[in-house]
Order: structure tokens, then sequence, then C-alpha cells
């Protein structure tokens, strides 16, 4: 019986290792305003679907970030989905974000979330 619950605690104790190492493997970086953006001319102006560092802008993939605050290129958790930090904007300054979506009337759907909690994920 002894046995059998050592093997059950080292068990656990890997497990929590494991987790441990993945909350480390993130680094909370505040809590954050979410804004909506797409590729069209009236949210992106005449940059089109070009982003800050020169890749094209992906839905639910591309954010635009203050690079102050948030490395251009950094992998970012928000709400448990991984987005890239691949754009800025002249609006987007200190803990704001503007996630891309499809279409701008998503963008208007989607609307603005307050006190998000953010994370970089680490390489």
């Amino acid at each position: 019986y002894q046995l059998q619950k050592a093997e059950e605690n080292k068990e656990l104790e890997m497990k929590i290792e494991t987790l441990r190492k993945k909350e480390s493997a993130k680094k909370f970086v505040g809590n954050f305003k979410i804004t909506h953006y797409c590729p069209c001319r009236t949210c992106n102006g005449s940059w089109g679907s070009k982003t800050a560092i020169g890749t094209i802008m992906t839905p639910y993939k591309t954010i635009a970030v203050d690079p102050t605050v948030i490395p251009l290129g950094s992998r970012v958790e928000i709400n448990g989905s991984i987005y890239i930090a691949e754009d800025t904007g002249g609006a987007i300054k200190g803990n704001r974000i503007d996630l891309c979506v499809s279409s701008h009337s998503e963008a208007y759907q989607k609307g603005v979330l307050y006190n998000v909690p953010v994370y970089i994920l680490a390489e």
C-alpha cells in the first residue's frame, strides 16, 4: 500500500512540476483594454493589410501593440488564445491592444473589452 501511495505521490509531483514550468513560461504583462480592427481602409488607413513589421495582417492572429510595453514579434496570450504582436497604431499606447478580425462589421460587433489579463509567452 505504501509503495502504491509513494508512486502516486511521485506522479502528482511530476504533474505539479509540469504545471509550474508552463506557468513560468508566460509572463503577466498587465490588464489591457482590447479593441478590434480589420485590414479595411477605415481601420488601417493607407497601410492596408501590411503590418508594422512588414507581414500581412492575419485575422485572429495579428495584434497591434505599444512596442514599449510588448515587444514586436512576441507571442501573446489573451483569454486563452495565442496572438503575434506584429502591428502598431497611433492610438495603441500603453496597456491597449488592437486585435485583428475578419471584417469591419465584426470589429464593431466585438466592441471593446476592459481589464483583460495579458501574458507574453516565453520562446
